[in-house]
């Protein structure tokens, strides 16, 4: 019985973690010429990580650049993270692997640049 009750505990507490650290939704930050840019995040204990996607709307294959990512901390200061690019095929979307950020982000901003192929 003992040993029951420690794995439900054990099992909560998990389960409670993974619901305080789940993604956002998706938020948009800006388009260029019908490719839109979004982010979304995750606040752990003692850092965030952040997503990027870019969502081609068109019949154009383009090469997507997510530049000048700059992160606002909420302890104050900012930090940025190195400029990321990928081939997009038309009608659909892309999603870079997360950044890692030391501390509670309260602030994104970043660039996205076009290049048609």
């Amino acid at each position: 019985m003992k040993k029951a009750f420690w794995i439900g505990v054990l099992t909560l507490i998990v389960v409670a973690g993974v619901f305080a650290s789940s993604w956002s939704s998706w938020n948009y930050l800006t388009s260029v010429d019908g490719v839109e840019l979004h982010y979304k995040y995750r606040h752990r204990s003692d850092y965030t990580d952040v997503k990027w996607k870019v969502v081609n709307n068109t019949s154009g294959v383009c090469f997507a650049s997510v530049e000048d990512k700059v992160y606002t901390l909420a302890g104050g200061g900012t930090t940025s993270k190195s400029d990321e690019g990928s081939r997009v095929r038309s009608y659909s979307e892309y999603t870079f692997v997360e950044d890692i950020i030391s501390g509670e982000v309260t602030y994104v901003q970043a660039s996205l640049n076009i290049r048609w192929e």
